[in-house]
């Protein structure tokens, strides 16, 4: 099979900006990213690849005041997964949580070691989103909660609640591919007590959720905002992520009105999180 190479130049040094990105090219189907300086390059199987994804990704791009200038070109099938895998370190949170892929050595002076077989997906703890999540989670009682992931990716943050005490975690993504990768991490880890269902707002049980745990992006969580209202528990806690400072006001406006109030907000680099508690 014949793929595509697109590398894509940047004329800012803006990390979060090569993060999105890099999120635009998973969600496109790209199914490697490899990141120099101000060089990303994506790579996309030729039955993927089309003039309009190309067009999409400019765009989105330019809503965000960044001009990409992109050059493409036919290279061979290889395994991308392991291209990546090979610049991958792992990721050490406040001498509390390491998180680590297989084929990293182990680490015993951690209170929390998750091991994540990444396979490109996000949720590995390399992103700021993520790291703000979980560094909130160590400021939260887990114990006997039942919790709610929702785009889960990998399950780190599933897994990682669980070994926090939950009673029982429910995860939930509508990539097909990360369904599959949360639930071989779950085995990876050993872990008991974990549901993962393929799908999205629609497939949210019919239950009380204590605590539930969102790093998606923006235009979801807006979406979904009064599914989270409906399926909290009076008291129960919402940690949401995977947005940038400049959009704090607009959902802590939107998720107020669904009866939310902020009691916590983090930022690492351009990335914000937001924790609310439900009366």
């Amino acid at each position: 099979m014949l793929f595509k190479e697109v590398c894509f130049f940047f004329g800012s040094d803006a990390e979060y900006q090569k993060d999105i990105l890099i999120a635009y090219l998973d969600n496109m189907g790209f199914e490697g990213v490899n990141e120099e300086d101000k060089q990303i390059s994506g790579f996309i199987s030729d039955e993927k690849y089309s003039d309009k994804i190309m067009q999409d990704i400019t765009n989105a791009m330019k809503d965000m005041n960044v001009e990409l200038i992109w050059t493409v070109k036919d290279v061979p099938d290889q395994n991308w997964n392991a291209i990546w895998e090979r610049s991958l370190e792992p990721v050490l949170i406040d001498d509390m949580c390491a998180i680590r892929a297989p084929f990293h050595p182990e680490f015993t002076d951690f209170k929390y070691q998750i091991t994540i077989e990444p396979k490109m997906s996000f949720g590995t703890g390399h992103h700021q989103t993520t790291q703000l999540m979980i560094k909130q989670m160590f400021e939260v009682d887990f114990k006997q909660k039942n919790v709610l992931d929702m785009g889960c990716g990998t399950g780190v943050l599933g897994i990682l609640a669980r070994m926090m005490g939950s009673s029982e975690v429910t995860m939930i993504d509508i990539d097909e591919w990360a369904f599959n990768n949360a639930n071989e991490n779950i085995m990876l880890n050993n872990i008991n007590d974990i549901r993962v269902i393929h799908g999205g707002k629609e497939v949210i049980p019919l239950e009380n959720f204590d605590i539930i745990l969102a790093n998606i992006n923006k235009n979801i969580l807006k979406d979904q905002a009064d599914v989270y209202a409906g399926c909290l528990s009076s008291g129960g806690m919402l940690m949401i992520s995977g947005f940038l400072k400049t959009d704090t006001a607009e959902l802590k406006k939107i998720f107020n009105s669904f009866g939310f109030n902020k009691n916590i907000l983090r930022s690492l680099d351009q990335w914000t999180m937001m924790m609310f508690d439900r009366n």
